[in-house]
């Protein structure tokens, strides 16, 4: 396992403080507009998983509104017309994926940092040994083979919550890259795999929830409480 953390915010480059100081990590910014600015930055995690959980309370809030405007006709078919809150809710639905997935990603990164890890060595394949940038590696190989060592933890791959993960991954594919047969598949066999199939099912109202139990079976194995934003999970 390579350490080579070169970061400005390593801490053996930051100012020591005594044992129990709550330390505040700030952001220097300069708006166009507004100037320059210090921004206290939030958890990252915690960030990306409460615009998850914020974006799926806006989709169902607006799906309730369309289906009480969208009444089943006496084909047993609920014709849902294009309008605002149409897309709305569709922009809400693909963001709460985005954002889940952007908390594990996340999470796998930090978990990284904090013991000094910025490469790693490729473990399997024709590159076996070569010296690979943590982050740019696949977020599945980093949860299932890379981060497991680090933490010296079990790895996930048998455990539901990993095949849950699978699952969001897969809708993040969806949404993040685009082709014909996802945008316009027809198929009544496939129909789910197409972007609007794929929203409209409830498929993807729990990706909070799935990013939460990928991210607390870390914390579970390393024996550590969970974070306030993972309780409940």
């Amino acid at each position: 396992m390579g350490k080579e953390l070169q970061l400005k915010g390593d801490p053996k480059f930051a100012r020591s403080h005594p044992a129990g100081t709550p330390v505040i990590l700030v952001q220097p910014s300069i708006h166009a507009k507004y100037g320059t600015m210090t921004l206290e930055v939030p958890n990252h995690v915690n960030m990306a998983l409460n615009v998850a959980l914020y974006n799926l309370d806006k989709a169902t809030e607006i799906l309730t509104k369309i289906m009480s405007e969208s009444p089943m006709q006496e084909n047993g078919i609920r014709h849902i017309r294009n309008s605002f809150d149409y897309m709305l809710y569709f922009s809400h639905i693909q963001m709460a994926v985005l954002a889940s997935y952007s908390a594990v990603d996340i999470f796998t990164i930090d978990q990284a940092m904090a013991h000094g890890i910025t490469h790693v060595f490729q473990k399997y394949g024709k590159d076996k040994g070569k010296k690979l940038v943590f982050e740019w590696i696949p977020l599945e190989d980093r949860l299932k083979i890379y981060l497991p060592e680090i933490l010296k933890v079990e790895s996930p791959k048998k455990d539901r919550a990993y095949s849950d993960f699978h699952i969001l991954k897969d809708q993040r594919e969806q949404f993040v890259h685009p082709t014909a047969e996802r945008l316009y598949n027809a198929d009544k066999k496939n129909w789910e795999k197409s972007y609007f199939g794929l929203s409209l099912s409830g498929q993807c109202d729990n990706c909070g929830i799935v990013a939460k139990g990928i991210i607390s079976y870390f914390y579970n194995k390393m024996a550590k409480s969970l974070p306030t934003y993972l309780q409940g999970a």
